[in-house]
């Protein structure tokens, strides 16, 4: 999927086309943000489905407090027999929080 980049302190959204019916499966995500790991799934919210596609969803309130830098992420889909598959992967860029001046 490649990298997607955001500020601290942004609330962010990235879909992610899945090309499949998502019908009757849940999704999960991890992403290697350090020292804190952000686990995300499709129950709590952190993850929703929109037709074929994906989204995921992170707070600012969490983004504030991560340390720019390079992560991975992995989103996994489990269905309702239990199998699993990896979706997507890639790096998310934090960046320095910019402030305007006004």
């Amino acid at each position: 999927m490649g990298d997607f980049c955001f500020a601290q302190g942004e609330t962010v959204a990235r879909a992610f086309p899945l090309g499949l019916d998502p019908t009757g499966k849940r999704f999960g995500s991890k992403i290697a943000f350090l020292p804190t790991p952000l686990d995300l799934a499709s129950e709590d919210g952190g993850l929703t489905v929109l037709g074929e596609s994906l989204v995921m969803n992170i707070e600012a309130g969490f983004t504030a407090g991560i340390t720019p830098g390079l992560y991975p992420y992995d989103v996994f889909m489990t269905s309702l027999d239990g199998g699993r598959a990896q979706v997507a992967s890639g790096m998310v860029r934090v960046a320095q929080a910019v402030t305007p001046i006004s």
